[in-house]
């Protein structure tokens, strides 16, 4: 299964308790891959986005990496919203993968927790200028 760890506000967690926001994301990834791998193309439109089935799962696959990277220390390379639409477009376009099955198959891999730190305690290190997540 997915190793997702949530750390909600209070007022949050007072609302929705953290396990059960965990084993919605756990929920959601293990649907999504499975409708990646039903998808017969990565070239398929996506209805409603502008996305093929293959950028879609590019753009959660690179995601996830990025995720990662952070919660191992690395600062994140979008210093403003603004440019997240950009820094999105190219990190889908550098990562060449478009095929549904492998894609899901990274996905599944990307989710699992990093080995070099504990998902219950790392905290993202923001770019200077970006709202610190304490």
């Amino acid at each position: 299964m997915f190793a997702w760890r949530v750390e909600a506000h209070p007022a949050l967690a007072s609302l929705l308790p953290t396990e059960v926001i965990e084993d919605r994301v756990d929920e959601a990834l293990v649907r999504f891959c499975a409708l990646l791998r039903q998808a017969p193309d990565g070239a398929a439109a996506v209805p409603g986005l502008t996305w093929t089935v293959g950028e879609l799962g590019a753009h959660l696959v690179t995601g996830a990496k990025l995720w990662s990277r952070m919660l191992g220390g690395e600062r994140s390379p979008i210093s403003s919203l603004s440019e997240a639409s950009a820094h999105t477009a190219r990190m889908i376009a550098e990562f060449d993968e478009r095929d549904p099955e492998r894609l899901a198959d990274v996905l599944e891999q990307e989710t699992r927790p990093p080995r070099h730190c504990s998902p219950l305690t790392a905290r993202i290190t923001h770019s200077p200028g970006t709202p610190d997540s304490s």
